[in-house]
């Protein structure tokens, strides 16, 4: 046999062999990326029913307790606001136009009930730089308590996977919650009015 025959009857017999193959290939190649896929929703809580990705689930249930520090370092803990009514609002990124609107708004809420004893406001950021959270509350001059979540364990805690959303508890209930898609003007004036009520 001459050596070009022998040669192109071999890269033939491996055409043929990868040939073969590919099907089996491509289907792991399926499989692996359907494993992967549903790992991710069950990751972000599309699937899993624990996790709450309409916040309106949330209203009448109770606040799960959490623990945390604010950006002094101390200790911070729901246990201590028990008797209180809590103003909250979650974001999980400094530099987030949604999220700058949802500190904003939280804001103008503590400088128009500051002086309700009974009415506590408390920021969450996913952020784990301290220094950061410092120099963005010290530019964007926010008065209000600001809790770190670095290792995102209070949304874990709180089962959410919606962010920026903001909520008011009382008695340990949830009774109003909007997420970032809350950002009308009736909507903000919903947010207060339920606050008032409690207030009054």
């Amino acid at each position: 046999m001459k050596k070009g025959t022998a040669i192109k009857k071999h890269s033939n017999q491996k055409y043929r062999m990868l040939s073969n193959r590919s099907p089996r290939i491509l289907i792991c190649i399926f499989i692996l990326s359907l494993i992967g896929f549903l790992f991710t929703l069950v990751h972000f809580g599309k699937i899993n029913k624990n996790v709450v990705t309409d916040t309106k689930n949330m209203i009448g249930k109770r606040l799960s307790d959490f623990t945390g520090n604010d950006l002094s370092g101390n200790s911070f803990s729901t246990q201590t606001y028990r008797n209180k009514i809590i103003v909250l609002c979650y974001v999980d990124k400094l530099e987030c136009s949604a999220c700058e609107k949802a500190l904003q708004f939280l804001k103008s809420m503590y400088i128009e009930f500051q002086d309700f004893e009974q009415v506590a406001f408390i920021a969450i950021i996913n952020e784990t730089n301290r220094y950061n959270a410092l120099r963005f509350k010290k530019l964007q001059q926010l008065p209000y308590q600001i809790i770190l979540d670095k290792s995102e364990t209070i949304r874990k805690t709180l089962s959410v996977n919606i962010s920026p959303f903001r909520m008011i508890v009382a008695n340990d209930i949830i009774l109003f919650v909007q997420d970032y898609s809350a950002n009308t003007n009736e909507d903000k004036l919903k947010f207060k009015e339920v606050l008032k009520n409690l207030t009054s």
